[in-house]
């Protein structure tokens, strides 16, 4: 597994998004950005 790097993850609402981010934030610094688009 990935340790001790930095991340910037687009898309962190979304399914895989969010996933990954659980898989790496533990021993890593995630910064997460999302435009949280509503589409009607």
């Amino acid at each position: 597994m990935i340790k001790g790097r930095k991340f910037f993850i687009t898309g962190g609402a979304g399914f895989i998004g969010s996933n990954l981010i659980n898989r790496i934030f533990q021993e890593n610094y995630v910064i997460v950005y999302d435009n949280f688009l509503v589409i009607p």
